[in-house]
């Protein structure tokens, strides 16, 4: 049996993109990221 995860704890993360932390401006995707499904 596979896990699943509810999407509502990916809200729970900081964004990738935080301009006030020069770490994540460096390391932030430039590009959409892929969606994959909870289960594969």
């Amino acid at each position: 049996m596979g896990t699943t995860y509810r999407l509502e704890s990916l809200k729970a993360h900081p964004p990738y993109l935080a301009p006030d932390y020069v770490s994540t401006r460096l390391r932030a995707p430039r590009r959409p990221l892929v969606v994959l499904p909870p289960t594969l």
